[in-house]
Protein backbone atom coordinates (compact mmCIF):
# COMPACT_ATOMS: atom_id res chain seq x y z
CA UNK A 1 0.00 0.00 0.00
CA UNK A 2 2.81 2.30 0.74
CA UNK A 3 4.54 1.28 -2.43
CA UNK A 4 1.55 2.33 -4.80
CA UNK A 5 0.75 5.49 -2.46
CA UNK A 6 4.42 6.17 -3.22
CA UNK A 7 4.06 6.11 -7.06
CA UNK A 8 1.35 8.71 -7.36
CA UNK A 9 1.91 12.27 -8.32
CA UNK A 10 1.97 14.93 -5.68
CA UNK A 11 -1.44 16.41 -7.15
CA UNK A 12 -2.83 13.27 -6.91
CA UNK A 13 -2.15 12.58 -3.13
CA UNK A 14 -3.33 16.16 -2.59
CA UNK A 15 -6.50 15.83 -4.06
CA UNK A 16 -6.85 12.25 -2.33
CA UNK A 17 -5.91 13.91 0.96
CA UNK A 18 -8.88 16.60 0.57
CA UNK A 19 -11.20 14.42 -1.21
CA UNK A 20 -11.41 11.79 1.08
CA UNK A 21 -12.76 13.82 4.04
CA UNK A 22 -14.81 15.81 1.77
CA UNK A 23 -16.92 12.50 0.84
CA UNK A 24 -16.97 11.42 4.24
CA UNK A 25 -18.51 14.46 5.77
CA UNK A 26 -20.59 14.41 3.02
CA UNK A 27 -21.83 10.63 3.44
CA UNK A 28 -22.40 11.86 7.47
CA UNK A 29 -24.37 14.21 7.04
CA UNK A 30 -26.91 13.17 4.60
CA UNK A 31 -27.18 10.02 6.30
CA UNK A 32 -27.38 11.08 9.57
CA UNK A 33 -29.58 14.26 9.54
CA UNK A 34 -32.51 13.27 7.47
CA UNK A 35 -32.60 10.34 10.46
CA UNK A 36 -32.44 12.26 12.90
CA UNK A 37 -35.44 14.41 11.34
CA UNK A 38 -37.64 11.73 10.52
CA UNK A 39 -36.72 10.77 14.31
CA UNK A 40 -37.39 13.95 15.38
CA UNK A 41 -41.29 14.22 13.39
CA UNK A 42 -41.94 10.37 14.76
CA UNK A 43 -41.63 11.57 18.50
CA UNK A 44 -43.77 14.70 17.38
CA UNK A 45 -46.67 12.59 16.14
CA UNK A 46 -46.52 10.09 18.98
CA UNK A 47 -46.79 12.48 21.28
CA UNK A 48 -49.18 14.77 19.77
CA UNK A 49 -51.35 11.57 19.22
CA UNK A 50 -50.60 10.35 23.13
CA UNK A 51 -51.55 13.88 24.32
CA UNK A 52 -54.94 13.84 22.40
CA UNK A 53 -55.77 10.44 23.52
CA UNK A 54 -55.16 11.40 27.01
CA UNK A 55 -57.34 14.38 26.90
CA UNK A 56 -60.23 11.72 24.80
CA UNK A 57 -60.70 9.25 28.00
CA UNK A 58 -59.99 11.52 31.05
CA UNK A 59 -63.33 13.79 29.18
CA UNK A 60 -65.02 10.74 27.84
CA UNK A 61 -65.02 8.41 31.54
CA UNK A 62 -67.30 10.49 32.94
CA UNK A 63 -69.56 10.47 30.15
CA UNK A 64 -69.50 6.98 29.74
CA UNK A 65 -70.25 6.84 33.47
CA UNK A 66 -73.67 8.58 32.90
CA UNK A 67 -74.42 6.83 30.08
CA UNK A 68 -74.61 3.53 31.65
CA UNK A 69 -76.45 4.46 34.59
CA UNK A 70 -78.86 5.93 31.90
CA UNK A 71 -78.33 9.82 32.69
CA UNK A 72 -77.06 10.77 29.22
CA UNK A 73 -77.03 9.20 25.90
CA UNK A 74 -73.98 7.86 24.00
CA UNK A 75 -74.31 11.01 21.21
CA UNK A 76 -72.79 13.29 24.21
CA UNK A 77 -69.56 12.21 23.16
CA UNK A 78 -70.24 13.44 19.49
CA UNK A 79 -68.42 17.36 20.10
CA UNK A 80 -65.27 15.10 21.66
CA UNK A 81 -64.89 12.84 18.54
CA UNK A 82 -65.39 15.78 16.44
CA UNK A 83 -62.74 17.72 17.70
CA UNK A 84 -60.59 14.68 17.49
CA UNK A 85 -60.70 14.65 14.12
CA UNK A 86 -59.90 18.07 13.20
CA UNK A 87 -56.61 16.16 12.70
CA UNK A 88 -56.44 15.61 9.14
CA UNK A 89 -54.21 12.31 10.70
CA UNK A 90 -57.03 10.67 12.61
CA UNK A 91 -58.78 7.89 10.68
CA UNK A 92 -60.71 5.94 13.37
CA UNK A 93 -61.44 6.81 16.58
CA UNK A 94 -64.02 4.96 19.66
CA UNK A 95 -64.58 4.84 22.90
CA UNK A 96 -65.19 0.93 24.66
CA UNK A 97 -66.44 0.34 27.52
CA UNK A 98 -64.22 -2.16 29.94
CA UNK A 99 -66.13 -5.17 31.43
CA UNK A 100 -64.18 -7.45 33.23
CA UNK A 101 -66.11 -10.15 32.01
CA UNK A 102 -65.38 -9.61 28.63
CA UNK A 103 -61.65 -8.65 29.01
CA UNK A 104 -59.15 -11.61 28.12
CA UNK A 105 -55.50 -12.20 29.59
CA UNK A 106 -53.92 -10.72 32.59
CA UNK A 107 -51.74 -7.86 32.74
CA UNK A 108 -50.22 -6.22 29.60
CA UNK A 109 -51.93 -9.02 27.84
CA UNK A 110 -55.17 -8.05 28.77
CA UNK A 111 -57.18 -7.10 25.60
CA UNK A 112 -61.15 -7.10 24.71
CA UNK A 113 -62.18 -8.06 21.44
CA UNK A 114 -64.48 -6.35 19.96
CA UNK A 115 -67.08 -7.68 17.18
CA UNK A 116 -68.84 -6.01 14.59
CA UNK A 117 -71.71 -3.36 16.09
CA UNK A 118 -70.37 -4.03 19.19
CA UNK A 119 -72.55 -2.53 22.61
CA UNK A 120 -69.10 -2.08 23.89
CA UNK A 121 -68.07 0.41 21.58
CA UNK A 122 -70.14 3.05 23.27
CA UNK A 123 -69.41 5.75 20.73
CA UNK A 124 -66.91 6.13 17.62
CA UNK A 125 -66.12 4.11 14.23
CA UNK A 126 -63.35 1.56 15.26
CA UNK A 127 -63.47 -1.72 13.15
CA UNK A 128 -63.95 -5.04 14.68
CA UNK A 129 -60.75 -6.19 16.33
CA UNK A 130 -58.51 -7.22 19.20
CA UNK A 131 -57.58 -4.05 21.44
CA UNK A 132 -55.00 -4.36 24.03
CA UNK A 133 -55.86 -2.37 27.18
CA UNK A 134 -53.90 -0.08 29.09
CA UNK A 135 -53.58 0.30 32.39
CA UNK A 136 -55.30 2.49 34.39
CA UNK A 137 -54.53 6.08 33.99
CA UNK A 138 -51.75 4.87 31.09
CA UNK A 139 -51.78 4.97 27.28
CA UNK A 140 -49.66 2.40 25.28
CA UNK A 141 -48.70 3.07 21.15
CA UNK A 142 -48.55 0.33 18.53
CA UNK A 143 -47.12 1.52 14.90
CA UNK A 144 -47.23 -0.19 11.97
CA UNK A 145 -48.92 -0.16 8.87
CA UNK A 146 -51.17 2.76 11.27
CA UNK A 147 -50.38 4.65 14.92
CA UNK A 148 -52.68 3.14 17.37
CA UNK A 149 -53.09 4.95 20.51
CA UNK A 150 -54.90 3.78 23.46
CA UNK A 151 -55.38 5.10 26.89
CA UNK A 152 -58.04 3.77 29.53
CA UNK A 153 -59.35 6.09 32.32
CA UNK A 154 -61.44 5.38 35.11
CA UNK A 155 -64.48 7.17 36.13
CA UNK A 156 -65.61 5.29 39.78
CA UNK A 157 -66.49 2.01 39.04
CA UNK A 158 -66.95 2.93 35.35
CA UNK A 159 -63.18 1.87 33.35
CA UNK A 160 -63.28 3.12 29.46
CA UNK A 161 -60.65 2.73 26.68
CA UNK A 162 -60.20 5.70 23.85
CA UNK A 163 -58.61 4.57 20.85
CA UNK A 164 -57.23 6.69 18.23
CA UNK A 165 -56.16 5.17 14.93
CA UNK A 166 -53.61 7.49 12.91
CA UNK A 167 -52.28 7.26 9.47
CA UNK A 168 -49.08 7.65 8.40
CA UNK A 169 -49.18 8.93 5.28
CA UNK A 170 -47.77 12.26 5.39
CA UNK A 171 -45.37 10.90 8.04
CA UNK A 172 -43.76 8.73 5.26
CA UNK A 173 -44.19 11.22 2.66
CA UNK A 174 -41.97 13.74 4.96
CA UNK A 175 -39.90 11.16 5.83
CA UNK A 176 -39.32 10.49 1.74
CA UNK A 177 -39.05 14.28 1.57
CA UNK A 178 -36.19 14.21 4.13
CA UNK A 179 -34.30 11.38 2.30
CA UNK A 180 -34.61 13.53 -1.04
CA UNK A 181 -33.48 16.65 0.56
CA UNK A 182 -30.61 14.39 2.23
CA UNK A 183 -29.35 13.51 -1.49
CA UNK A 184 -29.33 16.45 -2.79
CA UNK A 185 -26.75 17.43 0.19
CA UNK A 186 -24.66 14.78 -0.81
CA UNK A 187 -24.53 15.54 -4.36
CA UNK A 188 -23.89 19.66 -3.32
CA UNK A 189 -21.26 18.30 -1.42
CA UNK A 190 -19.56 15.98 -3.76
CA UNK A 191 -19.07 18.17 -5.89
CA UNK A 192 -17.96 20.86 -3.87
CA UNK A 193 -15.02 18.28 -2.30
CA UNK A 194 -14.11 17.29 -5.53
CA UNK A 195 -14.12 20.92 -6.79
CA UNK A 196 -11.79 21.85 -3.62
CA UNK A 197 -9.67 18.92 -4.30
CA UNK A 198 -9.15 20.08 -7.65
CA UNK A 199 -7.69 23.90 -6.67
CA UNK A 200 -5.98 22.90 -3.31
CA UNK A 201 -4.06 19.71 -4.86
CA UNK A 202 -2.52 22.37 -7.50
CA UNK A 203 -2.20 24.88 -4.63
CA UNK A 204 -0.53 22.18 -2.62
CA UNK A 205 1.14 20.38 -4.73
CA UNK A 206 3.21 22.91 -6.42
CA UNK A 207 5.18 24.10 -3.55
CA UNK A 208 5.98 20.67 -2.75
CA UNK A 209 6.94 19.74 -6.21
CA UNK A 210 9.78 22.78 -6.09
CA UNK A 211 11.20 21.62 -2.33
CA UNK A 212 11.09 18.32 -4.17
CA UNK A 213 13.07 19.04 -6.52
CA UNK A 214 15.87 21.22 -4.99
CA UNK A 215 16.04 18.14 -2.55
CA UNK A 216 16.62 15.72 -5.10
CA UNK A 217 19.02 17.97 -6.56
CA UNK A 218 21.01 18.95 -3.53
CA UNK A 219 21.42 14.95 -2.96
CA UNK A 220 22.68 14.23 -6.44
CA UNK A 221 25.22 17.24 -5.83
CA UNK A 222 26.10 15.77 -2.77
CA UNK A 223 26.95 12.12 -4.29
CA UNK A 224 28.90 13.95 -7.59
CA UNK A 225 31.20 15.91 -5.86
CA UNK A 226 35.08 14.51 -6.36
CA UNK A 227 36.43 12.99 -3.30
CA UNK A 228 39.61 15.30 -3.25
CA UNK A 229 37.19 18.09 -2.01
CA UNK A 230 36.70 15.92 0.95
CA UNK A 231 40.46 15.43 1.70
CA UNK A 232 41.70 17.38 4.48
CA UNK A 233 44.80 19.91 3.23
CA UNK A 234 48.26 19.17 3.76
CA UNK A 235 50.69 20.37 6.19
CA UNK A 236 53.38 23.53 4.95
CA UNK A 237 56.81 22.91 6.04
CA UNK A 238 58.05 24.27 9.26
CA UNK A 239 59.46 27.46 8.85
CA UNK A 240 63.43 27.67 8.34
CA UNK A 241 66.19 29.38 11.03
CA UNK A 242 67.26 32.02 8.40
CA UNK A 243 63.84 33.18 7.78
CA UNK A 244 63.60 33.98 11.41
CA UNK A 245 66.53 36.20 11.86
CA UNK A 246 65.98 39.57 11.83
CA UNK A 247 67.46 41.87 9.47
CA UNK A 248 70.78 43.22 9.63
Amino acid sequence: MGALWARLSLRVQAGIAVAVPSILIAAFAAIYFPARLNQQAADALQSQAIALAQLAATNAAPTVRLVVDGLAQPEELASLFKGLHTNKDLTSAGVLLLDPARLEGSGPSRALVLGRDDKAQVYGDLPADRYLVAPDGECVTTRGATLDVRCSARDKDTAVLVVLRFSLERFAEQRRDNQVVGLWVLFFALGLGLMLALVFSSAIATPLGVVTRLARARRATRSTSPASSRRTPSRLPPPSKSSLAPPR
